[in-house]
C-alpha cells in the first residue's frame, strides 16, 4: 500500500504536467524537455537528484535495469533510442504511468503528452527502463511523504 500510494503521488504530478510545452534544456515547471520533465517530476515529488540528460539517465549504473517492456512497473522511467544514427541508446525519457502507456515531453508533440508503449514508434523503438524507485526507498521514506501531503 505504501508503495502505491508513493506512485500516486508521482504519477499525479505527472499528469498535472500534460500539455505544458516542450522546450530545449528546460526542467519546468512552466515548460521542459524530456529528462527536464523526468528531472523536475522525480524532484518535486521525491527530492531525487536525477542528471538532465537522458543519456545520463539511461545509462545510469545507480539504478536497476529492466529490460523487457512487461518487466515495467508505474513510475519505472521509460528510455528510448529516437536518434538511431548517433550510437546513443537512450536519447529520450519519459516515465511509465502502466498499461501499456508512459508520459514525457515530446519535441514531435511540443508538449508532454502520453503515448502508447506497446506498439508503433515508441515500441520500436525502446531501448529499456530503469527503476528508481526500490521497496527500499519506498519504506525508508514513506512516513516523510506521508506528512508533505496535502
Amino acid at each position: 500500500m505504501k508503495f502505491i500510494t508513493l506512485i500516486v503521488m508521482l504519477l499525479t504530478l505527472c499528469t498535472q504536467q500534460l500539455d505544458k510545452p516542450y522546450r530545449f534544456a528546460a526542467a519546468g515547471p512552466k515548460t521542459f524537455d524530456c529528462s527536464g520533465f523526468v528531472v523536475f517530476c522525480y524532484k518535486q515529488t521525491f527530492d531525487i537528484d536525477l542528471p538532465h540528460s537522458a543519456k545520463k539517465i539511461g545509462y545510469s549504473n545507480n539504478y536497476c535495469t529492466i529490460n523487457e517492456i512487461a518487466q515495467l512497473k508505474e513510475g519505472d522511467i521509460v528510455c528510448f533510442n529516437t536518434n538511431r544514427g548517433d550510437g546513443d541508446l537512450s536519447d529520450h525519457v519519459g516515465i511509465y504511468i502502466g498499461n501499456n502507456y508512459f508520459i514525457h515531453c515530446s519535441s514531435g508533440k511540443h508538449k508532454v503528452v502520453i503515448s502508447l508503449l506497446n506498439e508503433g514508434y515508441y515500441n520500436e523503438r525502446f531501448s529499456w527502463g530503469k527503476r528508481i524507485l526500490e521497496e527500499e526507498f519506498i519504506l525508508e521514506n514513506f512516513e516523510k511523504y506521508l506528512f508533505d501531503l496535502p
